[in-house]
């Protein structure tokens, strides 16, 4: 008597393989995500009165 199905072994595999997978498409996805974020917010090569008057602006708006 068997209390699980036929190909349960070879589905769970298949669920391992894809998890892994989705799994290092995800993490890719999230750094290029802070990535482009973090320049967003604070672009390495911005050094100017403006940016700073910009984030000035923003902090009264929101404070």
């Amino acid at each position: 008597m068997r209390l699980y199905p036929k190909n349960l072994i070879k589905t769970l595999d298949n669920a391992a393989e894809s998890v892994a997978a989705y799994e290092k498409l995800f993490s890719t996805v999230y750094d290029k995500g802070n990535k482009a974020r973090q320049y967003a917010i604070s672009p390495p090569s911005v050094n100017s009165p403006a940016y700073s008057t910009i984030l000035a602006t923003f902090d009264k708006i929101t404070n």
